[in-house]
């Protein structure tokens, strides 16, 4: 009887590699079918990939169309869906949005006082959660950071500044990547649970995850390197591809 792997996978810094300027990124993608299928046949599991970030509807429904064409013609059928939002609306397999998350962040009217000191404005393509986007990273936009930070201490924060964005998003504790993937399992039958990503984030949907038979993907920067760790020294979907590798021969006459 064949088992079943799920796999949840961060985009940005992870995975978003896979496509560069809107298209397939050919070289990483055949590379990275090529270790999921040797998982796959090696191990004699049955794949459901899920990527997971916290774009909007309209990026994210963009990218799983790249991919999904991509896998399509390479008739794979691992890609199970895309969650975006932190995990509060999935596309399906079927590419139909289903939600996962009733609530919206509410920050009243102080926000908008902090808008207005800070000359900022709220990203509108974002239905669950506050999302500013910076030109550029400066002491005024770090004063934002702070004082929002500071205002509205019950809510989480997400700040990046890297190479493929500058931006701010305040959203409610509970609407993160863990709690999708808590609703997301509920009633599936699997065997094996893994999870890749680059932050502390993505490490709490592995942490914070009660099935014993499970593995996180991740990369030499992480500082704890426990026993279900699989880190690579190299950088995005390279060091994924490069963790799977190192899991299948891990597990090789295991299972």
């Amino acid at each position: 009887m064949k088992k079943t792997a799920y796999i949840f996978l961060d985009w940005f810094m992870t995975t978003n590699e896979l496509i560069v300027g809107e298209e397939i990124n050919t070289k990483a993608f055949l590379f990275f079918v090529d270790a999921l299928n040797a998982f796959k046949t090696e191990l004699g599991f049955d794949i459901k990939l899920v990527v997971l970030s916290g774009t909007s509807q309209k990026s994210a429904q963009k990218t799983f169309s790249i991919l999904k064409d991509a896998f399509k013609k390479q008739k794979n059928t691992m890609l199970s869906g895309f969650a975006y939002e932190y995990g509060g609306f999935l596309i399906n397999e079927d590419e139909k949005v289903e939600r996962y998350y009733n609530k919206t962040t509410t920050l009243g009217n102080k926000i908008d006082e902090l808008c207005k000191k800070y000359k900022m404005s709220k990203n509108q393509d974002y239905q669950l959660y506050y999302n500013f986007k910076f030109s550029r990273v400066n002491q005024r936009t770090l004063n934002f950071v702070d004082e929002c930070k500071n205002t509205f201490t019950n809510k989480d924060f997400e700040f990046f500044n890297d190479k493929y964005g500058k931006g701010l998003d305040i959203k409610n504790k509970d609407l993160n990547k863990h709690e999708f993937v808590k609703k997301f399992l509920k009633n599936k039958k699997f065997d094996l649970l893994i999870f890749g990503g680059d932050s502390v984030q993505d490490e709490r949907m592995f942490e914070e995850n009660k099935f014993e038979n499970k593995y996180f993907f991740g990369f030499k920067k992480f500082a704890n390197l426990r026993s279900n760790y699989i880190l690579s020294a190299k950088f995005n979907i390279y060091g994924i591809i490069d963790d799977i590798n190192t899991l299948t021969a891990r597990l090789k006459g295991k299972l």
